[in-house]
């Protein structure tokens, strides 16, 4: 049984989720500077496929209520038997793919940071210090990461609702023309390879499943309703919003240098200040947000037998403090590996992401041994989906980043045999 406390009501948990979108801000200059206007309609495919999914998610999510750290963690009530090391690579896959969303967020905001303060420092001491503050906060329990979120959560949305504002005030009939040009099509494997990429963030209305066996009567229709809603508006919306208002070689390379000027422009230099640091407090919030479900994957996955019972450990706060090491860790490790280079960073961590929604439809199936027509029809054509987008949309993005995907899914593996040992040999003794 989960031993994590239910101590969130279900708004609580929405508003721990709703931080993960800031993401796509970096990821929306990204695809726009190689693949154009196209980007927008991959978001808008991302999306209604997260959706779909959703409702998978959904009904699995009421069957097992129990199950700490959601989405991948259901595949172990499904997979039995030698079926269980496809559980372990569902949840070590899902821990691998959003734990480096911290570190991205960290260095985002260390970046800003330095530019705002005019700071003579280094990006990544100052991510590893941001890093070493966030992991603490999580150290100290859910319900004071639910306070600091409301904070933040106030900063953030000031920011995305003076895009709003701006987009009214300064979008003519010309721009909205260039911004809709699809004309030139990127050809399919571009599409699929940032469709890959996307999903990493289009999906990530899945997250809510994460919180769900710590919320109070856990209320996972509303929970699901409301996330499904906030993923439409921020992963359609916040890409459109940009691609209207910022040039987008600028906001490929530098998403704060493009936002800058039009905040200037209308706000004037106290203004852009402002929004600036609010702009930090986003990032924060995002990291802080997207810390919480990876922490909870690791810990119900030792729980469930599938790594060592360290990872178990729960402190006096209610926190999985086995799994925030190990978080941290892996945190530190791609941020020393691979510096600035963050898409790099990003397409390593989703093959592992993308593992994790070939499998669901699979464990859904098995779950869902009666479904009507639709339903499976609904199941095959994720599951064919996800796998091309793994397979082709992944290796578009070079064999090096491929591969150190897959290294980084694999390297977990040892730990799942010698679980199964250590669980062998306690049935042997007992």
């Amino acid at each position: 049984m989960n031993r994590l406390p239910p101590s969130l009501h279900w708004f609580q948990g929405l508003l721990l989720i709703c931080g993960a979108f800031f993401v796509s801000v970096y990821q929306t200059g990204w695809a726009l500077g190689e693949i154009g206007s196209w980007s927008l309609l991959v978001w808008g495919a991302v999306v209604l496929v997260g959706l779909l999914q959703a409702w998978l998610l959904y009904r699995l999510a009421r069957a097992f209520p129990h199950k700490a750290g959601g989405t991948a963690t259901y595949a172990l009530e499904l997979f039995q038997g030698r079926g269980r090391v496809l559980a372990f690579l569902s949840g070590w896959g899902y821990w691998v793919a959003w734990t480096p969303a911290t570190v991205l967020n960290s260095y985002l905001c260390a970046r800003l940071l330095i530019t705002v303060t005019g700071a003579a420092l280094e990006p990544v001491p100052l991510t590893l210090g941001i890093l070493a503050l966030l992991y603490a906060l999580n150290w100290f329990g859910l319900s004071r990461v639910v306070v600091s979120s409301y904070v933040l959560a106030l900063l953030v949305f000031v920011p995305l609702g003076v895009l709003v504002w701006l987009a009214f005030q300064s979008v003519t009939p010309e721009k909205l023309a260039l911004t809709l040009d699809f004309a030139q099509s990127p050809g399919w494997l571009s599409l699929l390879k940032w469709f890959f990429v996307i999903a990493w963030t289009g999906y990530g209305l899945e997250m809510i499943s994460s919180v769900v066996a710590e919320t109070r009567g856990h209320r996972a229709r509303p929970m699901f309703a409301w996330a499904s809603l906030w993923s439409v508006l921020a992963f359609v919306g916040i890409p459109f919003l940009l691609a209207l208002l910022t040039d987008w070689d600028t906001l490929s390379s530098d998403p704060f240098a493009s936002l800058r000027p039009l905040f200037v422009r209308h706000l004037g230099e106290g203004g852009a200040l402002v929004l600036s640091l609010f702009l930090v407090a986003a990032l924060l919030y995002s990291a802080l947000a997207i810390l919480v479900p990876s922490t909870r994957t690791v810990y119900q996955m030792s729980r469930d037998g599938l790594l060592p019972p360290y990872f178990a450990a729960v402190n006096r706060h209610g926190t999985p403090q086995g799994s925030l090491v190990l978080d941290l860790l892996l945190n530190a490790g791609l941020l020393l590996a691979f510096q600035d280079r963050l898409v790099e960073i990003l397409a390593v961590a989703n093959v592992g992401y993308m593992l994790v929604f070939v499998l669901l439809p699979v464990a859904y199936a098995l779950h869902g041994r009666r479904a009507g027509g639709l339903e499976r029809a609904l199941v095959a054509f994720l599951f064919v989906l996800n796998a091309a987008v793994l397979l082709l949309g992944g290796a578009a993005w070079g064999p090096f980043v491929f591969g150190a995907g897959w290294l980084l899914v694999l390297a977990g593996v040892p730990l799942y045999f010698l679980s199964t040992r250590w669980a062998g040999a306690a049935r042997s003794s007992a």
